[in-house]
């Protein structure tokens, strides 16, 4: 790859001069010493680095440009490894020039590690008009939110989030074992016919079981043409648990650490007391007093809910009790009116706009 991308950049004309303007050489250079932990790029330049490399890649490979042209390679995202198949050409079967085809194709797969790294830097380490993708800027938000956090707090949420994701992981555990059993009877049903134009109750009955089937395909690791299937192993499932348990109990802490936001700081927080008692599939009551009789508590309840699809996911609703600022009672208190408060006798400046 590294000699491919060199030799375009070192090309030149007969008077000695380069071929590539200096920050057309520049950009391969970036590409060329990629630090994938480290570096990001504007997916605009990268859009522009591939064009470089598809269109001048011909000059510096081995194999005449005439046999290269019996093969139409519309870009360099075609030559990626899992897409090199395609580039062998309309009816290559019948094809007269099947053996030049052959040796282009041969020539152009030299070129799939090069689209392979420019895919993978296009969704994990590219830049959207100079800003950082969501997810970078979601992680980045979040490590500075965890830092700024009182430590009470944080090791209040962070004993709740490490029960929740315990009770996530074991309900997806169970979820997708089952999956995999109810597939596998599934599976072991003949596959009914497709039903001729007319025969509306049996296009029914092949449509449900082609919608069932893809149900299932989250589970099944690989399938046949002869209808022989296998399935993800029970330390696959686990894994699938894992992933899903982080990411939603992730998504609950920082969602109530903004909601947290602005009304805890170390100065004002005397102590958080926690009670937790098991709920659909869990409820988690944090009581925080503070100076001044001062206090609130807030009940989590971590809800299960099921897409009409049947996949299973959980929402996180909040809730404020027994609120006062000051030994006067917040009436009706929810996340408005205790910040409301706050904001009133504190003079804490806590946004309101979104709440």
């Amino acid at each position: 790859m590294k000699a491919i991308i060199s030799k375009i950049i070192d090309q030149k004309r007969k008077n000695g001069n380069f071929i590539l303007k200096p920050e057309q050489q520049e950009l391969l250079k970036t590409f060329l010493n990629f630090d994938m932990k480290e570096d990001w790029i504007d997916g605009k330049d990268l859009t522009k680095i591939g064009k470089l490399i598809h269109t001048h890649s011909k000059n510096v490979m081995d194999t005449e440009n005439d046999v290269l042209n019996k093969v139409r390679v519309w870009s360099i995202e075609s030559l990626e490894s899992d897409k090199i198949d395609r580039i062998r050409g309309y009816k290559y079967e019948e094809s007269e020039d099947r053996a030049e085809i052959e040796e282009a194709f041969k020539a152009y797969s030299q070129l799939s590690p090069i689209a392979d790294q420019i895919k993978l830097i296009r969704e994990t380490r590219a830049m959207v008009n100079g800003k950082l993708p969501k997810a970078e800027r979601e992680r980045r938000e979040r490590e500075e939110i965890k830092g700024n956090l009182d430590p009470q707090l944080k090791d209040a949420l962070d004993q709740t989030t490490a029960r929740f994701r315990q009770i996530i992981k074991d309900h997806f555990i169970a979820y997708y074992t089952r999956k995999v059993e109810r597939a596998i009877e599934f599976h072991a049903k003949p596959e009914p016919a497709q039903g001729e134009y007319k025969d509306i109750e049996q296009r029914r009955i092949y449509g449900q079981w082609r919608k069932t089937r893809s149900y299932f395909d989250e589970v099944v690791t690989s399938a046949t043409k002869e209808g022989v299937y296998t399935y993800k192993t029970a330390k696959q499932l686990v894994e699938m648990a894992e992933w899903i348990a982080d990411t939603q109990s992730q998504s609950f802490f920082f969602k109530m650490a903004d909601k947290m936001g602005g009304m805890i700081n170390g100065t004002n927080l005397i102590e958080v007391k926690e009670a937790i008692s098991h709920s659909n599939p869990f409820e988690s009551s944090m009581v925080f007093t503070f100076q001044e009789d001062t206090q609130f508590t807030i009940i989590n309840k971590i809800v299960r809910n099921t897409s009409p699809l049947g996949t299973p996911f959980y929402q996180y609703p909040c809730t404020f009790h027994d609120a006062k600022v000051q030994g006067e009672k917040v009436n009706a208190p929810n996340e408005y009116s205790v910040k409301k408060a706050f904001n009133e006798v504190y003079g804490m400046a806590i946004c309101l706009n979104n709440l």
